[in-house]
């Protein structure tokens, strides 16, 4: 099919999507997790209350301005390499490397009862008819996050999304998270499609490094997520408002 992006229109077989800040909102969901992370880690390190506002700075978010730094850990990096961010404050605190370690572990443990994203979750606006009118012109669609994949399908079958798409891949399935290319190549693989077929649709300059890298036929950039357009300079071969700006050519827009 022939994909319309603004001013940009290129041959596509496969859309590969991010999900926070692209199919839903980021804010909403992700500042009560990061929030509830950083408050349950100075519980179980029985730390000082005030290392908490260090934390949230450290994840990448400012409680003071409640702003979430679009290239900070909050946006972008996995779970696995926030962990390791609160065990290095937590050791600078003073406490033993395994200690704080394990200290960490049990606060996201605590986090993931304690937030439930499926309740807090609300989908871009527009974005679920988007998916809908790719799909019935033909268009593969597929997901790649930095979320966990489990999570992602039990957030996207929430929203009644899920069924959507033809591959959902977060960042516990592969070795190299974004920007490394490796999950569209995990992606096009699983769908069998080429990366030079492929379009990938991002809030965060990392996803569409990712796509660049990967060979894509096109990099998009939304601005539904943290990121201005001003960032995306340079890295996006084109920036839209939202998802939904990402049309078939034949429809008119």
């Amino acid at each position: 099919m022939r994909l319309r992006c603004g001013v940009r229109e290129t041959e596509c077989r496969l859309v590969i999507v991010d999900k926070d800040g692209t199919l839903i909102d980021f804010p909403s969901l992700w500042v009560p997790v990061v929030r509830a992370r950083a408050r349950f880690i100075v519980e179980e390190a029985g730390a000082d209350a005030t290392l908490e506002s260090a934390l949230l700075r450290a994840f990448g978010y400012d409680p003071d301005r409640e702003r979430i730094d679009p290239r900070g850990p909050l946006a972008i990096a996995p779970r696995s390499e926030t962990t390791i961010i609160g065990a290095t404050l937590l050791y600078g605190a003073g406490l033993a490397w395994e200690d704080a370690v394990a200290a960490v572990h049990r606060a996201y443990g605590r986090a993931d009862q304690a937030v439930d994203p499926l309740r807090l979750a609300r989908a871009v606006p527009g974005v679920d008819v988007a998916l809908r009118r790719l799909r019935a012109a033909g268009a593969r669609l597929a997901v790649g996050t930095t979320d966990a994949t489990g999570q992602a399908v039990r957030g996207l079958r929430a929203l009644g999304m899920a069924e959507l798409f033809d591959a959902i891949l977060g960042a516990d399935g592969v070795t190299r998270p974004k920007p490394h290319p490796e999950m569209v190549h995990r992606l096009c693989e699983t769908v069998g499609v080429a990366p030079a077929e492929a379009v990938v649709v991002g809030d965060a300059v990392a996803d569409v490094q990712m796509g660049r890298e990967a060979g894509v036929a096109l990099t998009v950039g939304v601005l539904t997520g943290v990121t201005a357009a001003a960032d995306f300079g340079g890295y996006a071969d084109v920036v839209l408002a939202s998802l939904a700006d990402v049309v078939p050519a034949t429809t008119g827009g």
